[in-house]
């Protein structure tokens, strides 16, 4: 398959179709999807900074966000294989509920800005699908490091946006893109554990579900009903995965990013399909065991607010304060933790220096949040990923047990 599309000189993609009923063409209205032209007789004097001056003119006003509307969320780009498939074609010719659209390399272009869609009108980063094929071909010049940099960086975008597609068999995530794995593994030398970048493994397995983001008709459960990934792993779920806040602390902006534990064993059996058969991921470092209790809104308490308990001593967050000392983001919205139930968080980075992100200095922490799943307490199983600064950092760092443990992720 992945030969197929990635030899071929054209792909055509009904990509507005919603089922295999539908063909290329589309009832639709031209004109209403032409330019309206607007005639103005004032002048508009913008900011130095920010925003350019227009004089009085003719003017085409358009809907900007056709590409991401029409192309990136059209219902045949909302299927997980052909996330893969369009990746690997060379050309691409969209048949869309409006336009016909055409993407390559080199150009994208449709019907109503036939020499190229221009920048204001192109996807927003975090929406581009395609921006992690144009990384791997891109030519590395001799910069291969910030080569690798911007292809990780396209990968977090491409996983995102993967996630959001609906598959009809369910034990096919990582089948799907098993050909985008293979290219990256052939073109950068990328090797994948679980469905993760195995060379920043610790960044990867700070990825959180989008809060924000959900559709019941392709996602009725948060969990496949038989066991595809690891816990650990975006691919365990049926979530949308966001690459988490970690990425704003890699690289210059933050110096005194620290990680907090080590890789101490991977285990992962797999078909040549990508199909997992098995994998577990040991590591290790210091834990906080500490009981949550999720706060509910009511009449008398408008707003939310959470706790964390470890022996006589608790933190309280309340969640319309910007400022909060932590925030447990559960993989299951729907999560059941039971009354005086144990949790184990792992801190997986520290950071004390983020005035890039923040109009004064803030000490933060990422930490995966686990569930012990077997009486002897020797395996466990991710269930969200936790948040904490400043006065939520301490609280992690007087409680810590002290000494570095193994433990292991199933």
């Amino acid at each position: 398959m992945c030969d197929t599309y990635s030899h071929a000189l054209c792909n055509v993609a009904a990509t507005g179709a919603p089922d295999g009923s539908y063909g290329l063409f589309s009832e639709r209205n031209p004109a209403a999807e032409g330019p309206l032209r607007v005639p103005t007789s004032w002048d508009f004097e913008g900011s130095a900074s920010k925003d350019p001056s227009y004089p009085a003119g003719i003017y085409d006003v358009f809907p900007r966000d056709q590409w991401v509307r029409d192309l990136e969320q059209g219902p045949l780009n909302r299927r997980a294989w052909v996330m893969q498939e369009r990746f690997l074609s060379t050309r691409v010719l969209h048949f869309s509920a409006s336009q016909v659209f055409w993407e390559c390399l080199e150009h994208t272009s449709g019907e109503l800005f036939p020499d190229g869609i221009p920048p204001i009108a192109r996807p927003f980063w975090l929406e581009d699908s395609q921006k992690l094929k144009q990384a791997v071909f891109q030519s590395q010049n001799s910069d291969k490091e910030k080569w690798h940099d911007s292809l990780y960086s396209s990968w977090q975008v491409f996983v995102r946006s993967y996630t959001r597609c609906g598959l009809s068999d369910e034990g096919d995530k990582l089948v799907a893109i098993n050909g985008v794995a293979q290219l990256l593994s052939k073109t950068a030398g990328v090797e994948f554990v679980g469905g993760l970048w195995h060379s920043r493994l610790l960044q990867e397995l700070c990825w959180m579900r989008v809060t924000d983001y959900g559709d019941k008709n392709l996602f009725p459960t948060f969990y496949p009903q038989n066991w595809r990934a690891p816990s650990w792993s975006w691919a365990g779920t049926n979530v949308t995965a966001h690459p988490g806040n970690v990425r704003h602390h890699v690289g210059p902006r933050c110096s005194e990013l620290q990680p907090k534990v080590s890789v101490e064993e991977i285990v992962v059996d797999a078909h040549d399909s990508g199909q997992l058969k098995h994998a577990s991921l040991t590591l290790r470092g210091e834990p906080l065991h500490a009981i949550f209790i999720q706060g509910k809104k009511g009449e008398d308490s408008p707003t939310s607010s959470s706790k964390l308990i470890c022996g006589r001593s608790a933190i309280t967050a309340k969640h319309d304060y910007n400022r909060t000392p932590f925030e447990l983001i559960f993989d299951n919205p729907d999560q059941v933790i039971q009354p005086q139930e144990e949790l184990v968080f792992l801190s997986i980075y520290t950071c004390c220096n983020c005035t890039a992100l923040s109009s004064r200095p803030t000490r933060y922490m990422m930490a995966l949040a686990l569930q012990a799943q077997n009486a002897e307490k020797t395996q466990y199983k991710r269930v969200g990923l936790l948040e904490m600064q400043d006065s939520g950092l301490d609280f992690y760092m007087e409680h810590k047990t002290g000494k570095e443990c193994s433990v292991t992720l199933v």
